[in-house]
């Protein structure tokens, strides 16, 4: 890309990254840009009546960026797109329900975890099926870009899976039955489950498996990432973290599980 600027005639600044990627450029700019999905209920969504973003992560990332001393700048992004958005320096940070594994690891630099949640399948009660074995052949929905799609692709081989672009489109496929089974995280699902009733949905009992959520950034961010863990340490110890859990997520039932700023491996 610097060869195609040299050639063209622009000034090699031109390619540099539009963000930070030291915890010095983000206080000298006075702000922090967090990219955050603004479509996922509970965690990141826009508020019908005032239009802002609100959300666990969004209050999350606004806690981090009043611990450093800035503001705050929040730009949506979506599963397919939020890793490149983060690698060609358009935000400092995701708060992207972006989970954790080791092949992320290899590319990206993880804060703590701020959330650790168990990944569950979803079936249509009419659908018949009642565990893993019923899902060889059946049309299980997804999200572009999740970490699910290999998951499911792997677990079940001979299943259609069908990937949207966002989780409402989802949703909306399994209420239509176009889908008869979804995979995604306990919480969510339950939500779900709790809007159209226990009668038209189940949640299998086993779980794929569980995995934590933490703040992402570039691997050229140290500091960055000592920032948020110091954050998470801090708001995880004063009760903050589980004050901003039950604001969430207290009405499903769930218990956390975890505490903010857990280690993510």
């Amino acid at each position: 890309m610097v060869l195609a600027a040299a050639a063209a005639g622009v000034g090699l600044f031109m390619v540099l990254p539009a963000t930070a990627g030291t915890l010095d450029e983000v206080k000298a700019r006075g702000k922090l840009i967090c990219g955050t999905q603004g479509t996922s209920p509970r965690y990141s969504f826009e508020d019908p009546l005032s239009r802002k973003l609100v959300g666990y992560e969004v209050d999350l990332c606004a806690g981090l960026a009043k611990s450093i001393g800035v503001d705050v700048e929040y730009k949506v992004v979506s599963s397919r797109n939020r890793i490149p958005e983060l690698q060609q320096g358009r935000v400092d940070l995701l708060a992207a329900l972006i989970t954790y594994s080791e092949e992320r690891n290899e590319i990206l630099a993880f804060s703590n975890a701020y959330f650790v949640e168990p990944f569950v399948i979803a079936v249509r009660n009419d659908s018949g099926i009642t565990d893993f074995s019923g899902l060889t052949s059946a049309r299980i929905g997804g999200v572009k870009g999740s970490l699910l799609e290999p998951v499911i692709a792997s677990k079940f081989p001979d299943a259609t899976q069908i990937s949207f672009d966002a989780p409402d489109q989802e949703y909306l496929a399994f209420e239509q039955g176009k889908v008869v089974a979804m995979a995604g995280r306990k919480g969510n699902l339950r939500e779900l489950q709790l809007k159209i009733g226990e009668d038209q949905m189940t949640l299998l009992p086993e779980p794929l498996f569980s995995a934590a959520v933490g703040f992402a950034f570039r691997k050229d961010s140290d500091d960055l990432v000592a920032a948020a863990n110091a954050y998470l340490a801090e708001a995880g110890a004063s009760g903050d973290g589980a004050k901003l859990y039950e604001t969430y997520f207290g009405d499903l039932g769930t218990e956390p599980g975890f505490t903010l700023g857990d280690p993510i491996k």
